[in-house]
């Protein structure tokens, strides 16, 4: 049977006026997004992911390199994890979700240019009041780990901050929004921190 890893789910992450720019920043940028890829080539694949994706957080990216790394020693507690060397670079990117949006069963570390990436955190932000459904993260047990632990889903509610290890599984569920327009979509940040370069 799977064990379940650990994960942590923060409400509040951010103060309310912060939270509301990087909004109206990743809302006000429609025309900047592109199709997400998926798989070491980098290609689009709408059977296992739909949504649209775009890596320029403009002037939050240093805000939320320091919110993530001021939160580094919490993540560590969170999931009962080791230190490690880290590279002080985190991964950024925005992805929006709109109606049925999904992206299948995965992990974030995989071989190649993402084999480094050790810490997943999600940052979540959506319109008031919510406008979509669905869009739920699901967190899968580890099957060679022993253990009884079922499957967790998790809302993804605004302003909130959810953490685990990059090599767990986990999927978005698909989101249902129909005739929504931009700014009531499922709109995410994700944040990678990666293992330093044995060089660095």
């Amino acid at each position: 049977m799977p064990k379940l890893f650990p994960y942590m789910h923060v409400e509040n992450f951010l103060s309310d006026e912060l939270s509301q720019q990087i909004f109206d920043y990743a809302v006000g940028n429609e025309d900047k997004y592109t199709s997400a890829q998926v798989g070491k080539e980098g290609k689009v694949n709408e059977k296992m992911r739909i949504s649209k994706v775009w890596r320029d957080l403009g002037p939050f990216d240093a805000i939320l390199h320091e919110k993530i790394h001021a939160f580094y020693p919490e993540m560590l507690k969170g999931l009962k994890m080791a230190d490690f060397k880290r590279r002080e670079k985190l991964e950024l990117e925005i992805a929006a979700h709109g109606d049925g949006a999904f992206f299948k069963p995965h992990i974030d570390m995989r071989l190649g240019e993402t084999g480094d990436r050790v810490l997943s955190a999600v940052y979540y932000m959506h319109s008031m009041p919510k406008a979509f459904s669905g869009g739920q993260l699901k967190i899968y047990p580890l099957e060679i780990m022993p253990g009884d632990d079922e499957p967790v889903m998790l809302e993804p509610t605004h302003n909130s901050l959810l953490v685990f290890q990059s090599y767990v599984h986990h999927e978005v569920l698909p989101i249902v929004c129909p005739g929504a327009t931009f700014k009531d979509y499922r709109f995410a940040i994700n944040c990678w921190v990666h293992k330093a370069s044995p060089a660095s």
